[in-house]
């Protein structure tokens, strides 16, 4: 995990690799720490930017949500593109999914540590 200390001019612009995994998260977040969790049991390489720690201002989250498409955190992208949160991330239908994106994009990943990582989800 690579986490951002400090945010570009243009924050977005830490979306722009279509292979890098991003996970805009608060730390104080239960759900943020299950999916780092998550990611780190399946081995994979991301990006964490923590929002309350770099203080982005209301314009910034306001572009976040609509990019994402959702307020809730944590957000997963690969590249632009949002995979969603934690829901997401555990779902067994989203997983399949998610793993394949990740294998078209060349990125390192667990696949069957992914496809086969089982937790009630009650969020």
């Amino acid at each position: 995990m690579v986490e951002i200390q400090t945010i570009p001019l243009e924050y977005a612009d830490i979306l722009k690799d279509p292979q890098q995994v991003t996970l805009f998260g608060k730390e104080d977040c239960l759900r943020t720490r299950k999916a780092k969790a998550i990611l780190e049991k399946i081995n994979l390489e991301y990006v964490y930017v923590d929002v309350d720690a770099l203080l982005l201002s209301e314009d910034q989250i306001l572009e976040l949500n609509i990019l994402s498409g959702f307020v809730e955190f944590p957000k997963l992208f690969i590249g632009k593109i949002c995979i969603g949160g934690l829901k997401e991330l555990l779902s067994a239908k989203h997983k399949q999914q998610f793993s394949e994106l990740l294998d078209s994009n060349h990125i390192v990943h667990d696949k069957d540590a992914l496809i086969n990582y089982s937790e009630c989800c009650i969020f």
